[in-house]
């Protein structure tokens, strides 16, 4: 239902109003969040799940004043204040998003994301490399024989970091990059595993099956003859065509770093760099990506849109 009474056509059970004056109703998330009376403002979204309206005419002390409102309300629950942002959660998981631009509000929420009440560990032997987290809700995404994708619900931020350093120390310790809310790691066996925890408490991982690289033949045409010519002869080649080729190449973090000059002395020239990724082009129409995925495994990939 609405949380507005207005004049406007509904369609498909939704009202969408522009600039109306309105009135609160108790119904949808509009329940969750305070009243705001006597303002015109747009309906987005009122449902169970989502509320997503703006409010006109909002002055900016008028939107520190909701805000104090909402913190009575209980979101309150890490909290991020900015000078037009105002981002909380509530102790039943209700995540608030609060932004004052120009003269509007937004006001965003959304209820607390759910998996499977009957949810339990993947069968899959994948699921066995990584520790076991206990009484969580999820979903299955993707049970492959080469790949395992599924979500954990209601994760605390505090188990986040303690959930990657178990990881770790359960081996994927090899190439692991390790930050707030992602985590990527090889175990010896050349299984990748990546980990990514996002604002709704929500912690999605994938576990991937090693790649499997045989010896290949350079092509003699194409975009990759551009390029220089790998010393090693053990890859995978995911896409060879007269505008486009990419691979993936054996090769150490040190032989990445002795590619990538060779390219720059091909003519390629620097758009980004870091320790593991590299950007670069030759003229306006040529694109490189050179990436080193971790466990001596580098992907290669360009673009000549002058034969696209």
């Amino acid at each position: 239902g609405s949380i507005y009474n207005s004049i406007g056509n509904i369609v498909n059970n939704n009202f969408n109003f522009i600039g109306e004056k309105i009135i609160w109703l108790e119904t949808g998330l509009s329940t969750k969040v305070p009243e705001v009376k006597n303002k015109t403002g747009n309906i987005w979204e009122n449902s169970e799940t989502e509320l997503d309206i703006s409010l006109d005419n909002i002055s900016y002390n008028e939107f520190e004043k909701y805000i104090k409102k909402c913190k009575e309300l209980g979101y309150d629950v890490n909290a991020t204040k900015k000078t037009d942002e105002y981002l909380a959660y509530n102790n039943e998981g209700y995540y608030l998003d609060l932004s004052h631009i120009g003269s509007t509000m937004n006001i965003k929420l959304y209820a607390p994301l759910k998996g499977e009440e009957n949810f339990e560990w993947p069968d899959h032997q994948f699921a066995t490399l990584i520790p076991k987290l206990e009484n969580k809700t999820g979903t299955i995404k993707t049970k492959e024989e080469k790949k395992l994708e599924f979500s954990l619900y209601d994760i605390k931020e505090n188990e986040v970091e303690q959930y990657f350093n178990d990881c770790e120390k359960n081996g994927f310790s090899i190439d692991s990059k390790k930050e707030k809310t992602t985590f990527k790691g090889f175990n010896s066996g050349g299984y990748k595993l990546s980990i990514s925890y996002n604002d709704r408490n929500v912690m999605s991982i994938i576990i991937e099956s090693p790649r499997k690289l045989e010896k290949i033949n350079w092509p003699t045409s194409g975009p990759a003859t551009l390029l220089p010519n790998p010393t090693v002869s053990k890859g995978e080649i995911s896409i060879d065509f007269d505008w486009s080729f990419s691979a993936y190449i054996e090769m150490s973090i040190d032989e990445y770093n002795n590619y990538i000059e060779k390219c720059i002395e091909k003519g390629f020239k620097k758009d980004y760099r870091s320790k593991y990724y590299f950007t670069a082009d030759k003229g306006d129409d040529v694109n490189l990506t050179v990436s080193y995925e971790g466990f001596n495994i580098v992907y290669i990939s360009i673009k000549d849109y002058n034969e696209f």
